[in-house]
C-alpha cells in the first residue's frame, strides 16, 4: 500500500504525523478536547504493545535456557526453592537466615548430585 502512494503524499503524512506529536507533547491540555485517536495510531500503539509483550516473553525465555545451559538458575526459580529450603528446615526445628539459604543452594547448584 505504501510503495503504491507517491512519495510527496508519503513526506506529507510523515510531516503531519510529526506535528500531531509535537502538538500533542506542546499542548497536554488540548489533547482532552481533541478528536480520539484514529484507527491509524489505534493499531500502531495496539501493534507496539503486542511487540512489547512478544519480546519480554521471547527474552525471558532466552535468560531461562542460558541460565540453565550454565548451570545458574533464573530468579523465579531461586525465589522458590529458597522458600522450600526454608520451608524443609523451619520442618525440622531450624531457622536459617538468607544468607544461609543463598549458600545451601550454591551448593546445591555448583555441586554434582
Amino acid at each position: 500500500v505504501w510503495s503504491t502512494l507517491p512519495a510527496a503524499h508519503s513526506t506529507m503524512l510523515a510531516t503531519s504525523r510529526i506535528a500531531m506529536r509535537v502538538a500533542r507533547q506542546d499542548a497536554p491540555v488540548l489533547r482532552t478536547f481533541a478528536r480520539p485517536l484514529s484507527i491509524e495510531d489505534t493499531l500502531a500503539q495496539r501493534e507496539r504493545a503486542a511487540e512489547a509483550v512478544y519480546f519480554a516473553k521471547e527474552e525471558k525465555e532466552l535468560i531461562k535456557k542460558l541460565s540453565k545451559k550454565i548451570g545458574m538458575p533464573h530468579k523465579d526459580q531461586v525465589a522458590t526453592e529458597m522458600t522450600d529450603v526454608t520451608a524443609i528446615l523451619a520442618k525440622h526445628g531450624l531457622k536459617a537466615s538468607e544468607a544461609c539459604v543463598s549458600d545451601i543452594l550454591k551448593y546445591m547448584h555448583t555441586h554434582p548430585h
